[in-house]
């Protein structure tokens, strides 16, 4: 989408806009906000396909989560969009209320400063951050709550994963996890 409002700023880009949108292109949304966002940008509906994102199911997961055990999965280096700050802000009080609870982080990214923040707020017992996975199934079964607090999100396939295996969820009312 940014290409093509970007020809706005040329010579008759608004013309080559309206070409290209009329005649070549057909547009991609995965979220009905960004269908929306097209829409906006006046791309003329019949050009804007509804595909959100899929995964493979797997049928008859059998379940064994850990009593108190949290989950989150998603890209620390889309970070502030990903919201680990949120939920690690968050964990604090969780801590209070349950200290047997326990988050487990998996996703790659610059840990580091997540690490010396739980370890100054005293929770870095019970965060534990297990970087990139392939196959975050394992992990799925095994907790008791998932949580997205995503500031900003197409449609997440963890989110997706998550309500396949059938683990409750927590996430930020934004657009793609209300997809």
């Amino acid at each position: 989408m940014n290409g093509i409002t970007n020809l706005i700023r040329y010579p008759f880009g608004h013309k080559m806009q309206m070409y290209i949108i009329n005649n070549t292109t057909k547009f991609v949304a995965m979220t009905r906000t960004i269908k929306e966002n097209f829409l906006i940008a006046g791309i003329p509906e019949r050009k804007i396909i509804l595909i959100p994102n899929g995964i493979e199911i797997i049928h008859n997961v059998n379940r064994n989560p850990v009593k108190g055990r949290c989950l989150f999965i998603g890209n620390l280096y889309q970070q502030p969009e990903k919201g680990i700050d949120i939920l690690l802000k968050a964990w604090i009080d969780v801590q209070a209320l349950n200290s047997d609870a326990s988050l487990y982080v998996v996703g790659g990214g610059d840990i580091d400063s997540y690490k010396e923040y739980i370890k100054q707020k005293g929770i870095e017992k019970s965060v534990f951050f297990l970087g990139n996975k392939k196959n975050t199934l394992k992990f799925l079964k095994e907790a008791e709550v998932f949580i997205l607090p995503s500031r900003r999100e197409g449609l997440s396939n963890a989110l997706i994963e998550a309500m396949m295996v059938g683990v409750p969820i927590i996430a930020t009312n934004i657009s793609g996890n209300n997809d």
